[in-house]
């Protein structure tokens, strides 16, 4: 099942398996939800403690937030990182 959810409670962003988190069309992570805290704390962007996860990715890649460059970072390192696609 694919859903889009905008800003989820922490309880609903728990619940999900898998999550994308996009700026501007461009894949910043996708995966594991809970591995997503750790994969931004890697790239130098540690989630404070008691922080709405969903929240924190949103405003980390959103440009009225942060930086439009520590954003096309994240897009970058997403790019460099990210597991290969299988083949179709």
């Amino acid at each position: 099942v694919v859903c889009t959810i905008h800003q989820p409670s922490t309880a609903v962003f728990n619940s999900f398996d898998s999550t994308m988190v996009l700026s501007a069309g461009n894949v910043v992570y996708c995966g594991s939800a809970a591995a997503s805290i750790q994969y931004f704390s890697d790239i130098g962007r540690p989630m404070p403690e008691h922080t709405n996860p969903a929240e924190y990715m949103l405003d980390l890649v959103n440009t009225d937030f942060t930086d439009a460059k520590e954003v096309e970072e994240m897009v970058e390192e997403w790019r460099v990182r990210a597991p290969p696609l299988p083949p179709p």
